[in-house]
């Protein structure tokens, strides 16, 4: 079960990372346009403000499950 849920935050981690690098690269591709602030962009920082405090979130949960593992390991 534990190694299930370890699956589902790698996989988790690997999408929103991906999401992450694809929202940035839209803002660096409309600051070269010139485009600096808009509702739109400020949605996008909130996004990718929003991903990063779950990937957060994610990891923190994962080092829990990790370390129960290697308890369980242990005895």
């Amino acid at each position: 079960m534990t190694r299930l849920r370890l699956l589902q935050h790698w996989l988790h981690r690997r999408w929103l990372l991906w999401c992450i690098e694809g929202d940035v690269g839209y803002l660096n591709a409309c600051a070269a346009d010139g485009l600096i602030d808009s509702l739109q962009l400020r949605a996008f920082r909130s996004r990718i403000a929003q991903r990063e405090c779950r990937l957060l979130e994610i990891e923190a949960d994962s080092r829990r499950l990790r370390a129960g593992m290697q308890m369980e390991m242990a005895r």
